[in-house]
């Protein structure tokens, strides 16, 4: 049987997601938005920095797109959370023995407990949805329900959360948002809509809405600048990052589905090359963002608050994303190696997916 080949369109976009990601963890986390007044270096942190809720939205869409057509395996489950956990504990454990001023109980516990700790974010409410996808299929084999549910959970989220500007507040929370997702992709697909849609208006609608979120930044900074008032109003609403920070919001939303889609309609033959690189994309996330260990790296390897004011930080900051990407590569490489099989066929994976298929026996 000859050994089918996935198409390397996706695997480069998680590549590029990859990359906008690490490139919006240097932007808010660094310090760099700290800085007072609009410089030329925040500026170009904001450009640069500013895609990582449309990636994170893009990475629900790729695994929906292949998982709606896939029978449930509780092995895509314990792969998933083994590799959270081969990274995140010893990394936790090094830096309480190595870097203990940067280990408080917080990061301790999330780091320990690599599922109900949450240690990343992403990776916990991606599991809760792999969860739930035998009962979101169910749901996907009545599409007229499906639209309705859809349509539901569009008011929901996103209406509310794009209008009347609440920071304190998600109104269904992560999970739910990722559900969604997971719903309008099976119904794109089943529905066969991709077919109609353009590559060009894609290309255009990408480019579009970036452009107007960074318009509405540097629009109402330069506003607040001016304007007291406005720059109080700015301060308690956060106006300004507003559209950036929140991946449910109708800029980034659909932002997210026009790269995807222009994705979708971009022919791109197997490279090999491309899918490798991209197999080690969710190992490279994990270990920038480990508890405890981010601080560590902003801080003592990449020294970003010496960089906030250099002359040469356009060159930092792609370097310092191309080295975090690079260097996660190679260890998520070493990973899969010498280590994944064995940990995925040990006691502990064993137990989980014997337990799960009970759990799941009727599906």
């Amino acid at each position: 049987m000859v050994k089918q080949h996935r198409a390397s369109n996706f695997e480069l976009l998680r590549i590029i997601c990859t990359l906008l990601i690490i490139a919006g963890h240097l932007t808010n986390q660094s310090g760099i938005l700290d800085t007072q007044g609009l410089t030329v270096n925040k500026s170009i942190a904001i450009i640069l920095g500013s895609a990582f809720g449309i990636a994170d939205n893009v990475f629900v869409m790729i695994g929906a797109w292949f998982l709606v057509d896939k029978e449930f395996e509780t092995e895509r489950i314990t792969k998933i959370y083994l590799q959270i956990a081969t990274y995140v504990i010893p990394i936790t454990f090094f830096m309480i023995i190595f870097h203990k001023s940067y280990m408080g109980l917080k990061e301790i516990v999330r780091g320990l407990l690599p599922w109900g700790g949450s240690p990343l974010w992403f990776g916990t409410v991606y599991i809760e949805m792999l969860l739930l996808t035998p009962f979101l299929n169910v749901l996907l084999n009545n599409i007229k329900r499906t639209k309705l549910m859809l349509i539901l959970l569009f008011v929901i989220n996103t209406v509310p959360t794009s209008f009347l500007f609440r920071n304190d507040f998600f109104y269904s929370g992560e999970l739910v948002w990722f559900c969604f997702i997971y719903l309008l992709m099976g119904y794109i697909k089943k529905s066969k809509i991709d077919s109609v849609i353009k590559k060009k208006i894609c290309l255009f609608g990408t480019i579009g809405i970036y452009f107007a979120m960074l318009i509405i930044y540097f629009g109402t900074e330069y506003l607040s600048s001016v304007n007291i008032q406005f720059e109080k109003i700015n301060a308690s609403l956060l106006l300004s990052t507003y559209y950036i920070d929140r991946y449910h919001t109708i800029p980034n939303f659909f932002c997210s589905i026009f790269l995807f889609f222009l994705f979708q309609k971009t022919e791109i033959k197997y490279n090999w090359v491309i899918n490798e690189i991209s197999k080690g994309c969710f190992g490279i996330y994990i270990l920038h963002q480990a508890p405890g260990f981010t601080r560590f790296m902003w801080s003592e390897i990449f020294k970003t608050q010496n960089w906030t004011g250099s002359e040469f930080y356009v060159a930092y900051f792609i370097g310092t994303v191309l080295m975090i990407f690079l260097a996660g590569s190679m260890v998520d490489l070493i990973r899969r190696k010498y280590f994944e099989k064995r940990i995925n066929a040990g006691k502990l994976s064993k137990a989980i997916n014997q337990n799960l298929g009970q759990l799941y026996s009727d599906f």
